[in-house]
Parts: structure tokens; C-alpha cells; sequence
């Protein structure tokens, strides 16, 4: 209703500005940044701190772990750029500042199911024979 605060976070305005920075972001990053480094990212999530100064952008990066690391550098020493290129595109006073980090909750996911997996192709343990 008109007047009630959001609840649970930073409003509707943090979650406005972070979804459109989510998709700004990965558009500069997919398609503008020329960084060999970083090579297929795709930006996944963006929280706003509280006062809207600075966004954690998670990245999803292929390759190892050496690989991913690299990458997540390379992003991090090209946020200066990303965030002028930014700048045009949102509509707010301040461009927050650009913290990027590894978001592995694919990873982690295909962990899981993983185990999930072999869980099942075990063979269920013998049970007891029937008392008499």
C-alpha cells in the first residue's frame, strides 16, 4: 500500500537499481570488456549495501580454479571502467562503486546433486532377517 516500507532489505529502490545493475553489468562484461582473462562470465546476482554506495556483483566464471581466480582479478582491477560505462545507464545521482565476487552456488549445486547421485546408485544396505 502507499506509504509501507519494504520490509526485509533495502526497498524497492536498492532492489530496482540492483536488478538493473545486474543486467547492465553483464551486458558491459559480456559484450564490451576486452579482457582475455576474464572469459565467459555471467553476472548472477547484485546486492546493494544499505546505503546504496557500493554493489557486490556475483560472477559466474568457467574454467579451474587458477582460471577462475584470474578472472575475478581482472574484473575487480576493470570496475573502474565498468562502473563509467555505467554511469549513462542507470538513472541515479551516484554510481555505487563495483565489488565483484565469485558466486559458486552452481558449483556447489552440481556438488550436490553429485552426491545425490551416488546416494542412489548405492545399494541399499541388507536389512535384518525377519524375527521368529
Amino acid at each position: 500500500m502507499r506509504g509501507e516500507r519494504h520490509h526485509g532489505g533495502q526497498g524497492h529502490r536498492g532492489d530496482r537499481l540492483a536488478e538493473q545493475i545486474r543486467e547492465e553489468v553483464s551486458q558491459i562484461v559480456g559484450y564490451e570488456l576486452r579482457d582475455e582473462r576474464v572469459g565467459f562470465a555471467t553476472v548472477t546476482d547484485v546486492r546493494m549495501m544499505p546505503d546504496l554506495s557500493s554493489a557486490r556483483v556475483y560472477v559466474s566464471l568457467l574454467g579451474d580454479a587458477a582460471e577462475q581466480t584470474s578472472g575475478l582479478a581482472a574484473l575487480n582491477r576493470a570496475a573502474g571502467y565498468v562502473r563509467k560505462q555505467l554511469a549513462p545507464r542507470i538513472r541515479t545521482k551516484r554510481v555505487p562503486a563495483l565489488i565483484f565476487e565469485l558466486d559458486d552456488l552452481l558449483e556447489r549445486g552440481s556438488r550436490i546433486e553429485n552426491l545425490l547421485k551416488e546416494d542412489e546408485d548405492k545399494p541399499a544396505a541388507p536389512s535384518e532377517p525377519p524375527a521368529k
